[in-house]
């Protein structure tokens, strides 16, 4: 019973192997926890330009689209699709 068991572990090594083998896991393994996460945030830094206002082309009623949130924080508005609303810190 021992030359059998001997022979399954082994036909289980040479499987495990093959497998490695044909899926290129040897070369390049990657974290099934690393591949559903998401990276930090990155730091940024933003320089915005505006353009000087025109009184014609603007109505009175019409927020700013960047607005300083506080000292380190801005908010670009996209009134079109508020779900593209950008906001840096």
């Amino acid at each position: 019973m021992a030359a059998g068991g001997s022979t399954q572990q082994r036909r289980r090594e040479m499987a495990a192997a093959s497998a490695a083998a044909i899926s290129g896991a040897g070369c390049c393994r990657l974290s099934k926890i690393g591949a559903t996460r998401r990276p930090p945030p990155a730091r940024v830094r933003v320089a915005v330009r505006l353009r000087p206002f025109v009184h014609g082309t603007a109505g009175a009623s019409d927020p700013p689209c960047v607005r300083g949130m506080d000292s380190c924080s801005l908010e670009i508005a996209n009134w079109r699709n508020h779900q593209e609303t950008l906001k840096y810190q």
